[in-house]
This record gives C-alpha cells, sequence and structure tokens, in this order.
C-alpha cells in the first residue's frame, strides 16, 4: 500500500475546489482504502454498490456483456481517475457493468450516498461532484463520437493518444475489445503500423 493514499484523493478533490481541511478531515473517515488482485471482479454485473472510488495504483477495465456472453469493453480506468458505476448508484438499481482489476489495484472507495449528504456542508462539494461528471459526460461522448465516425485505425491512434501512458500494460483483446473489432483484424491492424 502506498503511503498517504487517501492524500491522493484529498489532493484531487483540492484540485477541483478549494475544500477546506476540516471538511477533509470529516469526510476522511468515510473512505476506505481497497487492494485488488489482477484479473480479480471489482464489481459484477446485476450486484448493486454504492460506493465510486479513486484508481491510486493500477488499472481496471469496465465492461458490458450482450446476451450471447460477449464482453464489450466500455471503458479503461488508470491512475488518478474515478471508477464505479455511477448511474446504477443515481438509479439506485444493480450495475449493468463489471469492473475488474487488469493488474493489481488499490483504489479508495467512499459511499455516494454519503458523499452527497456533504454538498449541503459547504459548496466545494457540490463543486467537485459537478466538475468530475462534466469530465465524465466529455469522456463518454468523445468515445461515443468516436465509435460513430472513426474507422478502426482512428480508433486506435485515439486510443494511444488517451492511454500514452499506459497502453503497453493492456493485451491485445483487451484493446481490439474497446475498439469494437475482432482480435485478428486488431492483428491486422498492428502488422500495417
Amino acid at each position: 500500500m502506498k503511503k498517504n493514499s487517501k492524500l491522493e484523493l484529498k489532493n484531487k478533490f483540492q484540485s477541483i475546489s478549494d475544500l477546506p481541511d476540516s471538511e477533509w478531515d470529516v469526510f476522511e473517515d468515510y473512505c476506505s482504502i481497497v487492494r485488488y488482485k489482477k484479473g480479480e471482479v471489482i464489481l459484477q454485473a446485476g450486484n448493486f454498490e454504492s460506493r465510486m472510488g479513486l484508481i491510486t495504483e493500477g488499472l481496471v477495465k469496465r465492461t458490458i456483456l450482450s446476451d450471447k456472453g460477449k464482453e464489450f469493453i466500455q471503458h479503461f480506468g488508470e491512475v488518478g481517475t474515478f471508477s464505479g458505476p455511477y448511474s446504477a448508484i443515481l438509479l439506485r438499481k444493480p450495475s449493468a457493468v463489471s469492473i475488474t482489476a487488469i493488474e493489481e489495484t488499490e483504489m479508495i472507495l467512499f459511499n455516494m450516498y454519503e458523499f452527497q449528504k456533504f454538498y449541503d456542508r459547504h459548496k466545494a462539494w457540490e463543486r467537485i461532484a459537478r466538475v468530475s461528471l462534466e469530465k465524465y459526460f466529455i469522456d463518454r461522448e468523445e468515445r461515443e463520437r468516436q465509435l460513430l465516425v472513426l474507422d478502426a485505425n482512428q480508433r486506435y491512434e485515439a486510443f494511444l493518444k488517451q492511454f500514452s501512458n499506459c497502453h503497453e500494460r493492456f493485451t491485445n483483446k483487451d484493446i481490439a475489445s474497446y475498439l469494437r473489432i475482432t482480435p485478428e483484424a486488431f492483428s491486422r491492424l498492428l502488422k500495417k503500423k
């Protein structure tokens, strides 16, 4: 476990808004540090989860299964990003997605229902939530645009830019799933490069 892991979450929050130390001191008690082994399922689709987390070490993938059991990677989460089933939390229903650790991963988890209670305590909490959700929305919209208008080669180029610090840590199978092409098509794409 990294020393001062919770400090990373505090710093992330304070980079978004001027969060007083006194507010953090109260919220910190609601946070827990959890480590996951490579390949460990953090959240299984169909289960209810009320926690979100900041990834402080490792990588995760967020997946959806088709009716035929085919896995589609919706998103990769890297250090410094939040991960969790936010829409399921808001709707108070089981998650439609699974989240799995691609490698040994550490997250700082906090219960979103508790987090929402802090909105009335200080304006910084609402700003943190709003700015985080705005970033999430922007990322999702860009991902949808790529899937709708870019060809596989262009999607791969965008993937390399987005994950420039960690793309070599993903398997080719996972990258192909993320790009929405078969592993064979991805192999051909790589040979052309």
